[in-house]
């Protein structure tokens, strides 16, 4: 049994796949093909023995993040298929919310670019 409960899932199911990366010659447009997948997971606290909080009264989730990405067939054009697990601590987590927050609002115009 996982300790990881999934916070976000685009996959294809609640949410729309990414989108396949075609190559990093070709730009990618909203009608491209989708597939493959994003998981972001973290542990509740009651699955950690440092924060051993109650599934009726749960606490915060423990200091790390585990994000999965899945490529779709397409993309693999031949070579090796890519899946990549990796955990984020809480310091990587707050540099990816920050440089996330910053990408959003330069595309909303809220930053200078």
């Amino acid at each position: 049994m996982s300790i990881y409960a999934t916070f976000l899932a685009l996959d294809g199911d609640d949410q729309p796949s990414p989108l396949v990366y075609r190559g990093s010659h070709i730009n990618p447009t909203s009608d491209d093909p989708r597939g493959g997948a994003l998981l972001m997971c973290g542990i509740p606290d009651h699955c950690h023995p440092d924060a051993r909080g109650s599934i009726d009264d749960p606490g915060r989730p423990v200091e790390f993040l585990r994000l999965f990405a899945k490529e779709d067939p397409a993309t693999y054009q031949g070579q090796a298929q890519g899946e990549a697990t990796l955990v984020l601590d809480l310091a990587q987590v707050t540099e990816l919310r920050d440089t996330l927050t910053w990408w959003i609002d330069s595309r909303t115009g809220d930053v200078d670019a």
